[in-house]
């Protein structure tokens, strides 16, 4: 997204605002930020083409791992 640093903090707000509004277990673990998204002709995202069969996302450069913030609100 231009003009948006894909740091932590950028990271933790999104979190945050995914926190706020949805249920618990909808919340992101983890944020990787990319430059764009393969999507087919009719704008959806082919979730099957972001990574590499036998990938493990967590361990691409970039990954920001927020499980330990994931708390069960009351």
């Amino acid at each position: 997204m231009p003009g948006v640093d894909p740091d932590e903090a950028t990271a933790r707000a999104l979190f945050d605002w995914c926190m706020e509004r949805l249920a618990y277990y909808k919340a992101p673990g983890y944020v990787l930020f990319c430059e764009s998204l393969p999507t087919t002709g009719t704008q959806k995202v082919q979730k099957t083409l972001i990574f590499e069969p036998d990938t493990d996302p967590t361990k691409e450069y970039g990954c920001i791992d927020l499980r330990s913030a994931k708390r069960r609100g009351g």
